[in-house]
């Protein structure tokens, strides 16, 4: 891009006080820029350029750093398996068994004879107050009540919506005229000159350095896969027997107030023990009962929860009495081998509240 030189002949600075441009002088200064411009084309057409010859190729770098080394091969296919080892040592003698099974009932034994009549007993307490009668019939309409005072002024309303522009004025009086804009902005350089003339061929330039390093080669291909199996490793000592764990039993239903029932290891209730007795799938020890009920017997009430075994009562037993208590629990354990029956009795006393039963046990096999 050519540098173009603007002279000072060439600026056109208006005088001071002048109101109006003199077209004279500026039309001389656009005379003398262009002037400046063709002096500034003719020198650098004069200007030659030239190029000397290209130097000699240069040695070949130095051979690129090895490759890096292949992948791993696949590891070789599983050996066989070693010989077994000795038979480990004798393990501790166990612990010593549960407790045995309870005996069967006793025979009831014979009735007492009949005891005198007792006294009198006092009279009973008040009973709760009857229910409130029926509400009457509306009374007829009251006359009308004389007029209230006028009520404070209300608040005063939003203001209303904004009404409409006016019609136009009239137009004002001529302004003054504008100061004079800046001069506008550079032009564009002109087009370059033709080339000159070739110059003298320079001598030839000293040899080049070597060569960057070559890339480094690509990896090679992976090894084959081993078809000879690996020593098998010596065999771990025996881990710990770990514990033993347990089971819940679990039942729920609804016992009668005034029969005696039995519900199983399940969600509902019969008269009959047979058709809800649960054979044991597996030996174990039965313990932990836990017992609850959704409403309390009430005052004065019970209900009698007892475990059976093939349906004989077991020492497995609790009772929920009164107004304030809906569990009971028992820690007695008892014995019961594969097939054995389980069922939850249920005995009723002096007519206790309706309430829903929930019951479980736990059972550690053997």
């Amino acid at each position: 891009m050519a540098l173009i030189v603007i002279p000072a002949s060439a600026v056109v600075v208006q005088p001071s006080g002048m109101k109006q441009w003199d077209a004279k002088l500026i039309w001389k200064g656009i005379i003398d820029l262009q002037g400046q411009i063709t002096d500034l084309t003719k020198a650098v057409n004069d200007i030659k350029v030239t190029t000397g010859p290209t130097g000699p190729k240069g040695d070949p770098g130095a051979p690129g750093a090895p490759g890096a080394a292949g992948a791993a091969g696949a590891p070789g296919p599983k050996g066989d398996p070693g010989a077994d080892g000795a038979p480990g040592a004798a393990g501790a003698a166990g612990a010593p068994g549960p407790k045995g099974d309870p005996g069967a009932d006793g025979a009831p034994g014979a009735a007492g004879a009949a005891g005198a009549p007792g006294p009198k007993g006092d009279p009973g307490a008040d009973g709760a107050p009857g229910a409130a009668g029926v509400a009457g019939a509306p009374g007829p309409k009251g006359d009308p009540g004389a007029d209230g005072a006028p009520g404070a002024a209300g608040v005063a309303g939003a203001p209303g919506p904004k009404g409409d522009p006016g019609a136009d004025g009239a137009p004002g009086a001529p302004g003054t005229a504008g100061v004079a804009g800046a001069p506008g902005p550079k032009g564009d350089p002109g087009a370059d000159g033709a080339p000159g003339t070739a110059g003298v061929v320079g001598a030839p330039g000293p040899k080049g350095d070597p060569g960057a390093d070559g890339a480094p080669g690509t990896a090679g291909a992976a090894g084959a896969a081993s078809t000879v199996p690996g020593p098998m490793g010596p065999s771990g000592a025996a881990g710990a027997a770990g514990a033993t764990g347990f089971t819940v039993l679990s039942g729920g239903g609804t016992p009668d107030q005034q029969n005696t029932r039995y519900i199983p290891v399940g969600a509902f209730t019969s008269n009959t023990e047979s058709a809800v007795s649960i054979p044991m799938p597996v030996a174990g020890t039965l313990s932990n009962l836990q017992v609850r009920l959704s409403t309390a017997p009430g005052s004065g009430n019970w209900y009698q929860l007892t475990v059976r075994k093939n349906s004989v009562s077991s020492i497995i037993s609790c009772t929920i009495t009164d107004s304030s208590q809906i569990t009971c629990t028992d820690s007695d354990a008892v014995s019961f081998a594969a097939g054995d029956t389980i069922s939850l009795q249920v005995v009723p006393g002096s007519n206790p509240n309706s309430a829903y039963l929930t019951w479980s046990v736990k059972l550690q096999p053997t």
